[in-house]
């Protein structure tokens, strides 16, 4: 997790140097929230096809993770949100809102941080729009990577 966030610092570090990337725009990890809502792509289902079409997982990866893009996308257009490695998001791991939300935040402190997405180890089970894990941030594995997320900052005042 520490090493994910340092590599966002730093590719949008050099991309704004090299004018690919405007200032008010940032590399980061996405939410949980912002994992789910990526990886759901508009639907409800835990996942959008059967697990050998569209996850890298314990029956079909052959003991290794997989090049990306080889499995069917989502609806949006994503690759590999299910198997192949869990991905680090943003949040600290706790337990969800009772109240329902809008864009639910993590827990504004803990000592472990939130894995998504399931991995090539993981039974087909644990590949699921819905599968939460969680490990200290200092963590590195061959089952962990992560997602880069877009954002355009905005002055509070502007919304």
């Amino acid at each position: 997790w520490e090493q994910a966030n340092e590599y966002c610092r730093q590719l949008t570090r050099l991309d704004r140097a090299a004018g690919v990337l405007r200032v008010d725009w940032e590399y980061r990890l996405p939410t949980e929230a912002e994992w789910e809502y990526a990886c759901r792509a508009g639907s409800l289902e835990p996942r959008h096809g059967p697990p050998r079409d569209v996850a890298w997982y314990h029956d079909n990866a052959d003991e290794q993770p997989h090049a990306v893009g080889q499995k069917t996308p989502n609806a949006w257009g994503f690759h590999d949100m299910f198997g192949n490695v869990w991905e680090w998001c943003q949040d600290y791991f706790g337990p969800y809102p009772a109240d329902k939300v809008i864009e639910p935040k993590g827990p504004k402190e803990g000592t472990s941080r939130v894995l998504r997405g399931g991995s090539w180890m993981a039974e087909a089970d644990r590949c699921q729009s819905f599968v939460r894990w969680q490990q200290e941030p200092e963590t590195q594995s061959p089952q962990i990577g992560f997602r880069l997320l877009l954002e355009v900052n905005r002055p509070d005042n502007q919304g």
